[in-house]
């Protein structure tokens, strides 16, 4: 479980960052006996550089937690691949950053949408940390049990800070990336003459043509309307 994200390398509340042989096998005997009623534990804050020269926020569970949280991620990802848009590329098995290079160059080149050309690149405001708890839960296919264990998962916290019973799967846990692309898939087709191409929150939209201002706007405006009943909206720094 230490190998599937970005926290792998970091303890959670457990000072853990790897189990011995027999903790394994008593983790592995732990889930099988009780996964119906686990009981997450809070995480531990980390933060790490970002490239422009702020932080980012990590929530890193115990590896017991990452062990669970992985257990419901295979239970959830088959169902939800089955439905998402094919122009996302980010956090799915298969796909990388060199798959929507590769697409936005093809694009980009392509004379379908003409020689000129308008592009549109947004990012959406903390997204993680800012999904709404139940569209999550909504557009979540899972047993009743499992629904549950994902609601506990979602609003565990963070140890030493207030947790937000409304909102945020943290980065650094092992199923975020699959929720966040479960609340965001759709958003790439809400705009029909343009094509969307999404890798996590970080979107491009490319109109054949030039784009005047009052079209600018009302397709900002149906973005928006579609991150806002998510909880997101869309970072003005980064549109």
């Amino acid at each position: 479980m230490t190998q599937l994200n970005q926290g792998k390398a970091t303890a959670g509340i457990d000072g853990k960052t790897a189990l011995t042989p027999k903790e394994r096998m008593e983790l592995a005997s732990s889930l099988q006996d009780g996964w119906k009623t686990w009981e997450h534990q809070k995480l531990r804050r980390v933060y790490i550089p970002k490239k422009d020269g702020t932080k980012r926020k990590l929530g890193i569970p115990t590896i017991g937690d990452r062990a669970y949280q992985c257990l419901l991620k295979l239970a959830l990802e088959p169902c939800a691949e089955a439905t998402f848009h094919g122009n996302s590329y980010g956090f799915r098995p298969g796909r990388g950053t060199h798959d929507v290079q590769k697409r936005l160059f093809n694009t980009l080149n392509s004379q379908a949408k003409g020689i000129n050309k308008h592009i549109l690149e947004l990012d959406i405001e903390k997204c993680f940390d800012n999904i709404d708890h139940q569209v999550i839960l909504a557009k979540t296919e899972l047993p009743a049990c499992a629904k549950n264990g994902l609601k506990r998962v979602i609003k565990a916290g963070v140890k030493g800070e207030f947790p937000s019973s409304e909102s945020g799967t943290p980065q650094g846990g092992v199923i975020s990336p699959l929720l966040a692309n479960i609340a965001l898939n759709g958003v790439e087709s809400i705009l029909p003459k343009a094509t969307c191409l999404r890798y996590a929150p970080d979107m491009v939209y490319i109109f054949k043509g030039v784009q005047n201002e009052p079209e600018q706007s009302i397709n900002l405006e149906v973005i928006n309307n579609f991150l806002g009943q998510r909880g997101l909206n869309t970072k003005d720094s980064k549109t």
